[in-house]
């Protein structure tokens, strides 16, 4: 199909879902940002600390590789970094939901709620590199 390749980045107006995994003569399989195989170079908005987010399979996705020496509130904004050299800097996310810091972890553990409801989505725009 037209121009579309592994890794090409699928957006809706309100952000990115996901890349492009497999190509097929009549459409193309895209891992969601919240698929288990799905992991995106991010960062908080606010404080631009970096992370990899990364799908839980439920929905949610994890915010992984953050210290436990930043603050990071619920509501927080989540943004595409660039650094995966996949996902163009700057594009929204989603929102921490959920923040726990545990004993003996070097990393917070951070959950993701998408901008927007990944399995109700019809159409997408294909982002050519």
């Amino acid at each position: 199909g037209d121009g579309v390749a592994k890794d090409m980045v699928a957006v809706t107006p309100l952000g990115p879902v996901g890349k492009i995994h497999r190509i097929f003569d009549d459409g193309a399989s895209i891992i969601l940002l919240t698929d288990v195989n799905s992991s995106v170079a991010v960062r908080l908005q606010s404080t631009r600390v970096v992370g990899i987010l990364e799908g839980r399979g439920d929905g949610t996705c994890s915010l992984k590789y953050v210290s436990k020496r930043v603050e990071v509130k619920v509501g927080e904004q989540v943004v595409t970094s660039g650094l995966d050299g996949i996902f163009p800097d700057g594009l929204f996310v989603g929102y921490v939901s959920e923040v726990k810091k545990e004993e003996g972890e070097m990393f917070q553990l951070i959950q993701v709620l998408p901008a927007q409801d990944l399995n109700a989505i019809e159409e997408v725009v294909i982002l050519k590199r």
